[in-house]
């Protein structure tokens, strides 16, 4: 698990009341980061097997921490963020392709535009293009 940049964090925010309809319940193994008060720092965890161990109820788990979606969920697509792209909301043709300047270039449609994310990385790229998806 990776530590998020101010903008993935940021895009990360506007997009959790997107991300907890999406996803639906807490699984084990979702990723998630919430602040830490005393460490002045996001601090990144995965679910362990049994949620209760972390002595909160659901409700004060899911209202204190921010889900962090992996960009591609083999075993559930629907709950990564390139399975969230969402072709009823005319997003359709994801294509990924690297340029000669070793960034990550992601193509998608929305109504019919081209809409281009150049970004360091996959996860970025995904992110924006759902931002753009949602209006956030």
């Amino acid at each position: 698990m990776t530590t998020l940049t101010p903008e993935q964090l940021d895009m990360i925010k506007r997009l959790q009341p997107f991300f907890k309809e999406r996803m639906g319940e807490w699984r084990e193994g979702d990723e998630y980061c919430f602040w830490n008060k005393f460490q002045n720092k996001y601090l990144y965890r995965r679910v362990p097997p049994n949620i209760r161990q972390h002595n909160m109820s659901d409700a004060e788990f899911s209202t204190q921490v921010l889900r962090i979606p992996k960009p591609i969920d083999w075993q559930n697509p629907e709950r990564g963020l390139w399975g969230m792209i969402d072709s009823k909301k005319d997003m359709s043709e994801q294509k990924f392709v690297r340029n000669e300047n070793n960034k990550v270039h992601l193509l998608v449609f929305k109504n019919g535009t081209a809409l281009e994310f150049f970004t360091p990385d996959p996860f970025t790229a995904l992110l924006k293009a759902l931002c753009e998806q949602e209006e956030v």
